[in-house]
Parts: C-alpha cells; sequence; structure tokens
C-alpha cells in the first residue's frame, strides 16, 4: 500500500560501505559467536587501549601478537577517520589512544565478510559492498547474541547502520532487509545512478568500453567515482571532483592511471598490467585480484589480497598488510614527487615525518612460501610522472642505499657527457655517435610503446 511505502522511505536505512575498510585478508582464525560474545562482556562500551585489548584476545583465541596489535589499529584508524569525536568514546583532541571496546569486537566480526564456508567455493558475483550487507543481515541474530545488552546493541547498529530517521531503536531487525537500500555514495548507487564522467583519455584504442561515473554531486560526506574498464589508456586527472574521493577501479587492463590529487580511500580490484599513480590516500588502498601491476602511493593503510606479480613503490605509517594468496610482491620506497603534493598530504592526515614502513609487511597467517621481496637497490631509479608539474626529487628521503642506485645512474649519465668532450669528437663522428644512440633509446622505447601513444594522443586531445 501507499501507506507502507510511505514508511519504507522514511525507515530506509543503508550499510555504511565505510565499514569495508576494517575487513582484512582473510587468515586461518575463525573467531565464533561465543568467544565474541565474552570479549564483549570484557570489554564494554568504554574505552579500550592496546594493552587490555591484547591480553583479552589472547586469552581467547591463539593469533599472533601482531595481528592482534592489527586489529586494534584498524579500529583506531575507523575511530580518527569516521567516528564522532566525544570524550564519551576516549578520545583525545584528534589523536585517540583507546578504541569504544564494542567496535573493537565488532571489528572481529567483519572478518568474516567475504570468507568462504568450504575450501574451493566459488565466491559469489557480487560487489564487496553487497556481501558485506548480505553477511550483516544473515547474521543479525548472531550480533544479538553477541551485544546481549540492548543498549550496546543499539550503538553497534550506529556504527553499521545510517538511517534516515532516529528511529533506530524501534527497528525490527527480523526484518531488517526490508528496509535497506544502497550506500547513496557506495559502488552500487555510482554504478547505478551516478552522474556519467567524461574525461579526456589517451590510448591505442576507442574507450567505448570504459565506464565512469560519480556520486559528488549527491549531498553527503562521501563521494564516490567508479572507474571501469579502462583498457589501453591513459588518464592524467586532477580535480576539485576527484580530490577527497573513494575511488573504485576495476578491471583496468594495459592502462596508465595518473591521479594527481588526494583521495578519501581507493579500491583497486581485478586489473592487470598497469601502472597506477595516487596522491596520498586519507586511508586505505585495497588492491584484491591483480596481476602485473606497478602502484606508486602514499597511504595510511595499504592492504593487498589474490594478487600476483605486482610492485609497489610506497610511503605509509603502517605496516602493508598481506593475504598469503599473493605471490612475487615486491616492495619499494616512494621515489616521486610533484607539485602541490605537500598540501595534498596535509589533506590526507599524512606526515612526512613519519617513518615509512614499505619494507615492513605484515601477514595475515603464516606460511613457509615467499610472497614478497624487497627491490633490489640496483633495479630502483625514480618514478617519472609525464607532466609538467613532476619534479625531479623524491618527496620523502630515500633510504641510503636505494639513494645511493639513483645517485650512481646519475653519475654514469655525467660521466657520458665528460667522455664525449675528452673524445673531442669531429662534427661527422657527433652526428653518428648520436644516431647510434638514438637508435638504442628507440628500441628501449618500445618497452613503453603502449603509454607512450597514450601520453601523446593524451596530449594532443587537451591542446
Amino acid at each position: 500500500s501507499l501507506l507502507q511505502e510511505l514508511q519504507r522511505m522514511e525507515m530506509s536505512m543503508w550499510v555504511r560501505s565505510s565499514l569495508l575498510q576494517m575487513v582484512l585478508p582473510s587468515g586461518n582464525t575463525t573467531f565464533t559467536t561465543d568467544c565474541l560474545r565474552r570479549l564483549a562482556c570484557l570489554l564494554g562500551v568504554g574505552p579500550v587501549s592496546s594493552r587490555p585489548w591484547f591480553e583479552a584476545v589472547r586469552g581467547e583465541v591463539d593469533l599472533a601478537g601482531e595481528v592482534v596489535e592489527l586489529f586494534f589499529h584498524v579500529g583506531l584508524d575507523y575511530v580518527r577517520l569516521e567516528g564522532d569525536h566525544d570524550d564519551d568514546h576516549g578520545y583525545v583532541g584528534d589523536e585517540p589512544s583507546s578504541v569504544p571496546g564494542h567496535l573493537l569486537v565488532l571489528v572481529l566480526f567483519l572478518q568474516g565478510v567475504g570468507r568462504r564456508k568450504v575450501v574451493g567455493e566459488k565466491k559469489e558475483r557480487k560487489t564487496e559492498e553487497e556481501v558485506l550487507t548480505k553477511y550483516l543481515v544473515q547474521r543479525m541474530g548472531d550480533l544479538q547474541e553477541i551485544f546481549t545488552d540492548r543498549k550496546t546493541l543499539l550503538l553497534v547498529l550506529g556504527i553499521i547502520l545510517e538511517v534516515k530517521s532516529d528511529h533506530l531503536e524501534d527497528l525490527d531487525l527480523s526484518n531488517l532487509s526490508s528496509f535497506l537500500i544502497p550506500d547513496p555514495h557506495g559502488v552500487v548507487s555510482c554504478i547505478k545512478s551516478g552522474k556519467k564522467l567524461v574525461w579526456t583519455m589517451g590510448g591505442t584504442l576507442p574507450n567505448s568500453k570504459a565506464k565512469m561515473a560519480t556520486t559528488a554531486h549527491i549531498p553527503g560526506k562521501k563521494k564516490m567515482i567508479v572507474l571501469s574498464m579502462l583498457v589501453k589508456q591513459t588518464l592524467a586527472k586532477n580535480s576539485v571532483t576527484l580530490s577527497g574521493a573513494v575511488v573504485s577501479l576495476h578491471r583496468s587492463r594495459l592502462s596508465h592511471i595518473y591521479l594527481t590529487t588526494w583521495l578519501d580511500s581507493i579500491l583497486i580490484n581485478k586489473c592487470t598490467s598497469s601502472t597506477i599513480f595516487t596522491g596520498p590516500v586519507r586511508n586505505t588502498v585495497k588492491m584484491t585480484g591483480c596481476k602485473n601491476i606497478t602502484l606508486v602511493t602514499m597511504a595510511r593503510r595499504i592492504i593487498i589480497q589474490e594478487c600476483l606479480d605486482c610492485t609497489l613503490i610506497v610511503f605509509t605509517p603502517t605496516r602493508p598488510v598481506l593475504s598469503i594468496s599473493c605471490h612475487n610482491i615486491i616492495f619499494a620506497p616512494f621515489n616521486t614527487n610533484y607539485s602541490g603534493i605537500e598540501d595534498d598530504m596535509l589533506q590526507a592526515g599524512l606526515r612526512k615525518e613519519s617513518s615509512n614502513q614499505w619494507n615492513n609487511p605484515i601477514m595475515m597467517s603464516s606460511t613457509s612460501r615467499q610472497v614478497f621481496s624487497l627491490l633490489h637497490p640496483s633495479k630502483f631509479d625514480t618514478f617519472c610522472l609525464p607532466f609538467s608539474s613532476y619534479l625531479a626529487t623524491p618527496f620523502i628521503p630515500l633510504p641510503m642505499e636505494y639513494d645511493m642506485a639513483v645517485g650512481g645512474k646519475q653519475q654514469l649519465v655525467k660521466e657520458w657527457e665528460e667522455k664525449k668532450m675528452v673524445a673531442c669528437l669531429t662534427s661527422q663522428e657527433d652526428d653518428l655517435l648520436e644516431s647510434l644512440v638514438k637508435k638504442e633509446y628507440n628500441v628501449f622505447l618500445e618497452s613503453f610503446s603502449i603509454q607512450t601513444l597514450g601520453v601523446k594522443h593524451l596530449a594532443g586531445l587537451i591542446k
């Protein structure tokens, strides 16, 4: 009836897609409902610091200490970046040192999102948001068993759900799915009803398959941008629409993507054989199911799962998180610069002075197989952005051995010029030498043909 439809619209709500920031790669540990209920009773709703949390969890499950600490810091980041800042939750200014107990238990509960019940079970063809919503609806009964106190349960539901009205207390949890709509600033809403983006791209193929959309025109604290099916394209963007956005990059192949501004977060899914550059990221960079990707980024947290043959050139104040489903992941220190990067870092809440944890990844489960390695200094060089805003001196000082490697390559160029001067070549000999060098250089450039053609095409379109 019309009355029921009006009531449904009034009560409409959605699962906050930002909860996905707290979902880490699957480990070997399963958190049972009984275990989580005991932790909820022990921790309560007040602020919990790192030590009591560590002791409480280790008393319940056999879990590596560094993973227990990781869960705490994931909750801490959520409080810092997504929570309401008030003294009741143990915040000290903008730098909380404790996390509400019920939020920490919710972090553990959320680790079941997307977990396969049977080994070899196929993944559902759903977005992460849809998987999250389905999980929460199906396990709402478990949540009620975990948080037995009604007031605590309402606090947890307040974290999970964004509600249009103030009637959370009256919500019929057994009929929750009938009131849920997609997050207006989520991937699903952006795909279905987002505003189409017409961004200029350079490419060797028509970009008819590319799909780009945003929710930036919809009021709210967040804005989503979806970039899908970029094949053999070069995209370079820095705009008001892009700055501070949550970006979903999906199924890009043989492309070069440069997002030279700060972002809220970026999800990179099922991309292959591409180079991806981002400015500073306020929250999480999550890369899933990718192959042969070079990612250059700065971010508060970096999560890599189910990826193969990828190189990550990064600055991050927290340890990168890896799943054991990854293979041949190579890490290197952030190695580039552009005009405006310092302001972008401030917007993203990152500090240049923070210790870069690029070389200190954390595995969610132990394994005897080598999952990652560090790039050897002899193979290291600065990452050159093909734009006028590029600055040659890396913004973050390089570790000594990598700085020496870059300096050594620059010294070779200097020595080459000096040898030409000493040789006192005739004009004819100099022309011959230059033609031979140019021939070799063109052979070298062939390995970057898609990138150079894309940049040239893009430059022509912009003119």
